[in-house]
């Protein structure tokens, strides 16, 4: 056994009821590493990432506040962001049906701005391009170009969800620490004010 030999001693022959050749260094490491194990306590919540509010100073609570309320204010930024592009693809995948139902040849107003329309004739009503982002455009049917947009309503909504959840976790933990911070506030101006009554009095 190379490991005993390393520590000075002969390696002690096997038999079937003799125990292996012993090994203290790595055995009392194994020791320590098993007492580790044991002896390991359930994560705080400060040292599992969780930040008790109820221990920080005003100065810290109103620097904590600000850092909440960008936060609320950028997520309600993309939320509202995130529900226009929806309502876009909405109406879009909507007047893809009512397009649908139309006769090749027939009139239609062609939109230049949101309030400048010129008139023109639909060449087909089988066939659309959809815009799929950075300029490009892919020629579809009228089911598939449907289909596209009912897809990417329900891939937004589903990150609108997620954003709205985070924007609730934000608000209530902001609404927290205003009121820690609140309470700080008032105990030490109850606490000034004692002060002051008790400097009175020895006076």
């Amino acid at each position: 056994c190379a490991c005993a030999c390393a520590y000075g001693r002969r390696p002690r022959p096997r038999t079937r009821n003799s125990p292996p050749a012993s090994d203290p260094p790595r055995r009392r490491a194994r020791q320590r590493a098993a007492g580790r194990g044991r002896a390991e306590a359930p994560r705080s919540p400060v040292m599992s990432g969780q930040m008790n509010v109820a221990d920080l100073h005003p100065q810290q609570l109103q620097r904590f506040a600000e850092q909440l309320n960008q936060e609320v204010a950028s997520l309600t930024e993309s939320f509202q962001q995130i529900n226009g592009v929806r309502g876009k693809f909405s109406a879009s995948g909507q007047h893809v049906s009512k397009l649908s139902k139309q006769t090749d040849g027939g009139d239609i107003l062609v939109p230049l701005t949101e309030s400048l329309y010129v008139p023109a004739k639909l060449a087909t009503a089988e066939s659309v391009l959809v815009d799929v982002g950075t300029g490009y455009y892919v020629e579809k049917s009228a089911a598939g170009a449907k289909d596209y947009c009912d897809r990417k309503v329900k891939l937004l909504e589903a990150n609108m969800g997620k954003l709205s959840q985070q924007l609730g976790q934000r608000k209530e933990q902001l609404e927290v620490v205003n009121q820690v911070f609140h309470q700080k506030m008032a105990a030490m101006e109850q606490a000034r004010e004692q002060q002051e009554k008790n400097a009175g009095v020895g006076s």
